[in-house]
């Protein structure tokens, strides 16, 4: 979404102001939408029903795409699809690596052709605008978010709490430990750029 996007909305008769305000939208709940998930998934170990339910409502809600016309339609319709897409996003992370199981090393070889796979997506979808029109981004984007969903349907293993397993609920030790606090620093320069 985020690479047509702009365009789009540029096409539907928006000021630059009004596409900032809006694509911010998008990124805005990138921030709360995946905490408020990861909570929710954590106290009910129900990740995998999350993430069908989360590809189904963002399906749903994507749907209003095709009936905004003012700013504010397409400020909420963009809210509630950002907060349920990016519900997704992190449980299926946490799906992958337990499916992977003792073959963990290849998690990066999944991330890879997920990365070759939106560059080449995002080259031909540009071909396609081009050709003929940025107007038939919310039916790619549909024919994408249909595609997502149905493979939630899939077959995966859930991964279970580890009982007796202590947590530490010092915020400070757990960014300490392992450096994790690096990861953080990461994620925050990747949102940065």
């Amino acid at each position: 979404m985020a690479p047509y996007l702009g365009l789009f909305l540029e096409s539907e008769g928006f000021s630059a102001a009004e596409i900032g305000q809006l694509t911010g939208l998008l990124m805005a709940t990138k921030v709360i939408a995946p905490n408020v998930w990861g909570l929710i998934a954590d106290r009910t170990q129900k990740r995998l029903l999350l993430i069908r339910l989360g590809a189904f409502l963002t399906l749903v809600s994507y749907l209003g795409f095709f009936f905004a016309e003012s700013f504010w339609y397409y400020a909420l319709m963009i809210i509630a699809f950002s907060f349920f897409w990016n519900a997704i996003l992190a449980q299926f992370e946490v799906i992958t690596l337990h499916n992977l199981g003792a073959d963990v090393d290849r998690y990066s070889l999944v991330r890879v052709w997920g990365s070759i796979g939106f560059v080449v997506v995002v080259i031909a979808l540009g071909y396609i605008f081009e050709e003929r029109g940025v107007g038939l981004f919310p039916i790619a984007l549909l024919i994408i978010m249909s595609g997502i969903a149905l493979s939630t349907c899939m077959r995966f293993d859930e991964p279970v709490a580890q009982q007796g397993h202590e947590i530490s609920h010092s915020l400070s030790e757990d960014l300490t430990r392992n450096r994790a606090y690096l990861f953080f620093v990461i994620c925050f320069l990747l949102q940065f750029s």
